[in-house]
């Protein structure tokens, strides 16, 4: 009739249930009761709750039957020391950063150190034996180990032994069997040589470049056997790698799984493999980054199984949907706009078909933006990118008011593969200045009045990275350069150039840092001044944060009112953690320099700040907490700004 728990105060009443296989409206099966005690109880020593006991009671109701599990949870078993003995290769704090199992300290409650897990303390033990293995210890051992509870049923006090053994060294390094090329070129990505200290972990990535070499050229099968003779009297392992390669493999068949909504062709033609093509691994492994850069999956996984024959495989690609519809919102504040929020509707996969329309918003007491736009990826089953944007703004600083009206129409084409794109955009600017202020900077009073501005840009972008939102390895750069004016028409004449980069590194426990720099040149031609909205301002949480947006730039000496420069140069150093990553939760720390310039760029004159934030893929899109610090605080500058959004890119 029913099955009830307990006494439980630590783990949820949800948390047990899912190890407890004795359900309601089934037949008592009273062999199972005591498997189900068991089950609680390793449920509860995984949370380090070894005293805990369960006992189970059966309460009769007529033809029904109350199952009810009585938890009595004790106290929380804590690691209290973790000792090693016989080792002098690496000293006790070398050792304990490749465990998993903690002693208890100051800051155990944030961290998590003390527990005690089974699974992972064996897990431990491989990782110290690894830690050998790959420093030339290979006849080292674990001779004992115990763990062993105090008696006050409290602390747990781990000891291991360890035999070290002697370090060996590389002694030959050759390899044999099915030679792909030639045995030279081969030796080049091997990085063991002779005279190295052993490591099988080298070994292992020895072997799977070479996998890599043969996989790209069609020998998904190939086995390489390494053999490795020691030399007791010398201390030294010949390496030998024995290859053979198999038959030459084909792709039969790519079947697709997961995608509800994405439409198969938007994934197939983002595979750089096709049915009755030669496997090639380094094709499939760009194949995986490319459905991720779309932003369309949570997860993708590529996998082969055995095809038909020895010489045929299948290929399963698996994708976990996201949500690609966004309503999104967000809200800041700056010294120009005060209170200002934005919305959007939005869908980066229109029907499954991979189109993204957009109609966006935002607007504050002091500023409006309205904008529709479309874009089709691949124009004719081509992987030929068109689209176009029609926009509308406002807005009123200071000293004067800026209303536009325009759009863009865009192009985009393949350069080298996925990764390397170039674009061309054509927009059309209609500009108008007004209510320009008696005091407002001579460089603005000249701009009053309507403007067209015609300009077509030209940029090479280059994406190499592994996910569309939170990378975790490749780089984005881009070089573009925006001519407007001349034989274009139009009332504005500049030539703006604008180069990036962005390098992603992975560091354990999911951690990445991420390294950007920019720098931007602008300059007016035919004696025309270079307008106020095309110079460069920094500050705002995409650019200089711990700064109001636009507040960073060169000013004018008589107004000291900010007119942005003809350069900029801005860097970004970011280093983003889990924070709860079912969840797709990301703590960030950052620091950023730069500044605007008018006429020399000065790198010694960098503005600073730093700070902290969270990200979060939610389900309305991206969202950016961010707090920056003013490391050099001026005059009429606030010393912190914390700004807000949802939806918006980063």
């Amino acid at each position: 009739k029913r099955v009830e728990v307990r006494g439980n105060e630590e783990l949820s009443d949800e948390k047990i249930e899912e190890v407890i296989t004795i359900k309601e409206n089934t037949i008592l099966n009273r062999v199972l009761l005591n498997d189900n005690e068991e089950s609680i109880k390793a449920l509860y020593e995984s949370e380090g709750y070894y005293l805990a006991s369960i006992e189970h009671e059966v309460e009769i109701e007529g033809h029904e039957a109350v199952v009810v599990f009585y938890i009595e949870e004790g106290e929380k078993v804590k690691v209290r020391r973790v000792t090693f003995i016989g080792n002098k290769a690496f000293t006790d704090k070398e050792i304990r950063k490749v465990m998993g199992t903690r002693e208890i300290g100051i800051f155990s409650f944030l961290t998590g150190s003390g527990k005690f897990n089974e699974y992972v303390f064996q897990n431990d033990l491989l990782s110290i034996m690894a830690l050998y293995y790959d420093d030339g210890y290979i006849q080292a051992e674990i001779t004992n180990k115990s763990v062993l509870l105090s008696e006050d049923k409290r602390w747990f006090f781990i000891t291991i032994v360890l035999d070290e053994g002697e370090q060996f060294t590389v002694g030959k390094v050759d390899m044999g069997g099915d030679i792909l090329t030639t045995k030279e070129e081969l030796m080049e990505n091997i990085k063991l040589s002779e005279g190295d200290i052993f490591s099988r972990r080298v070994l292992g990535e020895d072997i799977a470049a070479l996998r890599d070499i043969y996989g790209d050229e069609g020998y998904a099968n190939v086995e390489i056997r390494p053999m490795t003779p020691i030399d007791h009297e010398n201390k030294t392992v010949d390496v030998k790698l024995i290859i053979d390669k198999g038959l030459p493999v084909y792709i039969e068949r790519i079947d697709i799984r997961g995608n509800t909504k994405t439409r198969d062709k938007v994934v197939r033609r983002e595979i750089e493999v096709g049915e009755g093509e030669l496997y090639s691994l380094t094709a499939i492994k760009r194949s995986r980054n490319n459905l991720r850069r779309l932003g369309y999956f949570d997860d993708v996984a590529m996998r082969q199984r055995p095809g038909s024959f020895e010489d045929k495989l299948v290929l399963d690609v698996e994708v976990k949907e996201r949500p690609t519809g966004q309503i999104s919102a967000g809200f800041g504040y700056s010294s120009v706009d005060k209170l200002m929020g934005t919305a959007s509707i939005s869908q980066s996969n229109f029907m499954g078909t991979g189109k993204k329309l957009d109609l966006s918003g935002t607007f504050s007491a002091t500023s409006e933006r309205y904008q529709a736009g479309l874009t089709e990826p691949w124009l004719f089953d081509r992987p030929i990118s068109a689209g176009f944007n029609i926009y509308k703004t406002s807005r009123e600083y200071l000293d004067f008011d800026k209303e536009s009206t325009g759009f863009d129409i865009r192009f985009g084409f393949p350069i080298h593969r996925r990764t390397t794109r170039g674009y061309v955009v054509y927009r059309d600017d209609m500009i108008t200045v007004t209510n320009v202020g008696t005091t407002a900077s001579g460089l603005i009073k000249d701009q009053e009045g309507a403007r067209d501005t015609r300009s077509i840009t030209a940029s090479i972008v280059r994406d190499t990275r592994d996910d569309a939102f939170f990378p975790s390895e490749g780089s984005t750069s881009s070089l573009s350069m925006e001519y407007a004016g001349g034989p274009l028409s139009g009332d504005n004449n500049f030539v703006k150039y604008i180069a990036k980069a962005v390098k992603f590194f992975p560091l354990p426990w999911e951690t990445t840092i991420s390294r950007r720099g920019e720098l931007g040149y602008v300059y007016g031609f035919d004696d025309t001044p270079i307008p106020i909205y095309e110079r460069f301002f920094l500050g705002g949480i995409n650019s200089l944060r711990g700064f109001r947006t636009r507040e960073v730039g060169p000013r004018d000496p008589e107004t000291n009112e900010v007119i942005g420069g003809d350069k900029e140069a801005l860097f970004n150093l970011e280093f983003l953690f889990p924070l709860i990553p079912e969840q797709r939760v990301k703590g960030l720390l950052f620091f950023d320099a730069g500044n605007a310039y008018e006429g020399n760029m000065n790198l010694g004159d960098l503005r600073t700040s730093a700070g902290f934030g969270v990200r979060w893929f939610s389900p309305i899109g991206p969202l950016r907490l961010e707090w920056g610090y003013n490391l050099d605080k001026r005059e009429d500058e606030k010393a912190s700004n914390f700004e807000f959004s949802i939806g918006m890119p980063f």
